[in-house]
């Protein structure tokens, strides 16, 4: 850059944002990972229903903004973020694998996603499908882990395709170049695009008719 462009207001205001924000996320690196990886799914799925609704009007059918799709999306977020996101890449791989972001993001990408990130998706798709419902019927836990087990079963090997293409080389510069502390928000900022194709590709999970066309599969 340039020292006319560097003394500029704008860029001067933009340093002064991100050293804030840098020693924000150093003293409070819980917090400011769940909020902005929470706040992505929110975003990302708001974007992908908007345009899906516009695409619909266009072909001349009329589609309503599905507000249980946005919640399971939001709260997911935020509860993943705030759990097992953070602990895993603020805690785990730091100490298991130090100055190995390659190795990092391929385990992230073919174990912990698939085996621990859309399992509780899943879930967290069964509860909420309770919770919403007019049937005021709730089930067991006992009963809400089959249910997401054999929808997490039917979907691994395109989910598995899908978070291995976006998330290892994503995460293999994160890990790489980005301050443990600024990970979540990277990954925020990147995954807002993975927010999105959540949406798109598993945004229906509650829909009862395309659950059961799935798990027939």
């Amino acid at each position: 850059l340039t020292r006319s462009f560097r003394r500029r207001p704008i860029f001067a205001m933009f340093r002064r944002f991100a050293a804030w924000y840098n020693d924000v996320a150093k003293r409070h690196t819980w917090a400011v990972g769940t909020l902005v990886l929470g706040g992505r799914y929110w975003v990302g799925d708001t974007l992908v229903q908007s345009i899906e609704i516009y695409r619909a009007k266009s072909r001349g059918e009329e589609t309503a903004f599905d507000l249980r799709r946005m919640f399971l999306l939001g709260s997911f977020g935020v509860i993943y973020a705030g759990g097992t996101g953070c602990f895993v890449y603020n805690k785990l791989y730091p100490r298991l694998l130090p100055g190995r972001p390659v190795t990092a993001a391929i385990f992230d990408a073919l174990v912990q996603c698939n085996f621990v990130y859309m399992p509780q998706y899943y879930l967290m798709a069964e509860f909420i499908k309770d919770a919403t419902s007019s049937s005021q019927i709730y089930r067991p836990l006992g009963a809400l882990v089959p249910a997401a087990y054999q929808t997490w079963k039917a979907n691994l090997v395109t989910d598995a395709q899908v978070l291995a293409c976006f998330w290892i080389p994503c995460h293999s510069l994160n890990f790489a170049f980005v301050p443990l502390q600024l990970r979540m928000s990277c990954m925020a900022s990147v995954g807002f695009l993975w927010a999105m194709i959540l949406s798109a590709l598993r945004g229906n999970t509650m829909d009862e008719k395309e659950e059961g066309s799935s798990q027939a599969q």
